[in-house]
Parts: C-alpha cells; structure tokens; sequence
C-alpha cells in the first residue's frame, strides 16, 4: 500500500498547531494565550472539526471584521448567501487568503494562513511571477490587517513577517 503526497504553497504564516504548540500568542511552549474572539472547547482548545475549529472561526471572525458580512449559512438560507458571502470576500480581497494545513497525517494539524499560490499538481504550472517579490509584497498589508485583527502576536525574531511556505501532508 502506497502513501499519497499532498502539497500547497502559500505566502503568509506559519501558525502552528496543537501538536507542536501554536505559534502566536505564546504563553508557554505549548501554550497560547487564545484571542477573545476564539471559541473554546472544555479542554481550553478551538473545537477541532471542521465546521467550529480555529480556521472556521477565524474565517468567520474575519469576514465579519473586515466585511460587515454576518450572515450565517443553515439549511434555510436562500440561494444568493454563497454569492453574497463571495462579493463580501473580494470586496476586502479576503477571497485570496485561505487557512491550510499540513501534517504527518490529518489527524495532526499544523496551521499556515496566507494567499494560495497553488496545491497538488498545479504547483508544476505556477507562474515565477507568483515568485516576484514585488507581487508577493502586493498581499503584505491585507495579510497584516488580517493578522493584527485576528490579534495573532508573533515573536519577530521567529518570524519577521509573511513568507514562502510549502505545507506538505502524507495519507
């Protein structure tokens, strides 16, 4: 039986996970000092499903933050919410940042938060422009304005600002 090899690039933060420790907020090596718009399960940690983890709320957070936008999708939302839920994401150019992780498996998250520069095989296909600073740098103050409202601190020394991540993951 064979392993499968999935990788993304992305231009942004590294943020850790709860395996190796978060890291941002760091109130210890493995400890994080949540921001308050994090919702905690009883263990003191972001769910981790899908729908209600750390990456779930961020989205949310963010795009009620920079977007106004604070419709919430059910079963009986009518057929525009997706659409309205895309024109708020471009309208702040939050439809280029993303939330991806990587790992050993799935079951053992580590975060990364950035623009998507591409994943599996289109990675063969993007373009070295994609590489030019200048086009790198053109995302800094969206991912800034993101980074500080979502209150994530970063040690400078570790990491300075956003760069280039590959985010590999075997299953």
């Amino acid at each position: 039986m064979g392993r499968s090899l999935d990788v993304t690039i992305l231009y942004g933060y590294d943020l850790g996970g709860p395996e190796d420790g978060w890291k941002f907020n760091k109130a210890g090596k493995y400890e994080t000092a949540w921001p308050s718009w994090v919702k905690l399960n009883d263990e003191g940690y972001p769910d981790d499903s899908e729908d209600e983890g750390f990456a779930h709320q961020a989205d949310e957070y963010l795009l009620r933050e920079m977007a106004g936008f604070t419709e919430e999708w059910d079963d009986s939302s009518d057929s525009g919410y997706f659409t309205r839920k895309k024109a708020a994401e471009q309208a702040v150019g939050l439809d280029r940042l993303v939330f991806d992780s990587r790992g050993a498996s799935y079951d053992y998250d580590q975060w990364a938060f950035g623009v998507k520069l591409g994943s599996g095989y289109d990675i063969l296909e993007i373009d070295r422009a994609w590489f030019d600073p200048a086009t790198l740098h053109s995302y800094d103050s969206i991912l800034k304005r993101a980074i500080a409202l979502m209150q994530l601190e970063f040690d400078p020394a570790e990491q300075p600002g956003p760069r280039v991540l590959a985010l590999v993951s075997f299953f």
